[in-house]
């Protein structure tokens, strides 16, 4: 899997683009349990390297914009926040989940672009309403904006034109514009 990722990242290195994703829930032991996501992790270091390097492996470095829709950190460790923040390819934009409290933190809220509850992305004449939680309406469906949201791990199916970008979907790794424009025509 990361050898194809690598290829995709040197391919995207001469191209800018943006990425989604939600729901990495970085330093939280609880996500590897069998009670929880059931992630197929045997530490919460294991879990947390290996998301590291799916995430680095796609998006080129600083050339790229990731939208990352809430639940990125779990707990209240900011130097090991800092840490995984410092290793992540591109510019962050964070949509704030139910868990991202460490964004409090002045070094760690210093290291995303922007920091919201909503956000209206806009780009190739494609609208996209981006939340950390799913939607039944949103802002332009009806004209065909499109939806992406977390927090659900993959338990909700898709309702119109919105899908879940959490990494439980999608194989630990954000996905590009043209991967959700891709996914959004299947639906």
């Amino acid at each position: 899997m990361l050898r194809t990722l690598t290829a995709y990242s040197q391919l995207m290195d001469k191209v800018m683009t943006d990425f989604f994703t939600a729901d990495h829930h970085f330093l939280h032991k609880s996500v590897i349990l069998p009670h929880h996501c059931n992630r197929p992790f045997a530490t919460i270091d294991e879990h947390d390297e290996s998301l590291i390097a799916a995430w680095n492996a796609k998006v080129p470095v600083n050339k790229s914009t990731v939208y990352h829709l809430g639940d990125m950190f779990w707990g209240g460790n900011y130097r090991k926040a800092l840490g995984i923040l410092n290793r992540l390819h591109g510019r962050i934009c964070l949509i704030k989940g139910n868990h991202d409290r460490l964004n409090k933190n002045n070094l760690v809220r210093g290291k995303f672009e922007w920091i919201k509850d909503l956000h209206f992305y806009k780009n190739r004449g494609i609208e996209i309403v981006l939340g950390h939680y799913a939607m039944r309406v949103w802002h332009k469906k009806h004209w065909g904006a499109m939806h992406l949201y977390g927090h659900s791990h993959g338990k909700l199916p898709p309702w119109g034109k919105s899908f879940d970008v959490g990494v439980d979907c999608w194989n630990w790794t954000p996905l590009s514009l043209d991967e959700v424009i891709a996914h959004f025509d299947t639906l």
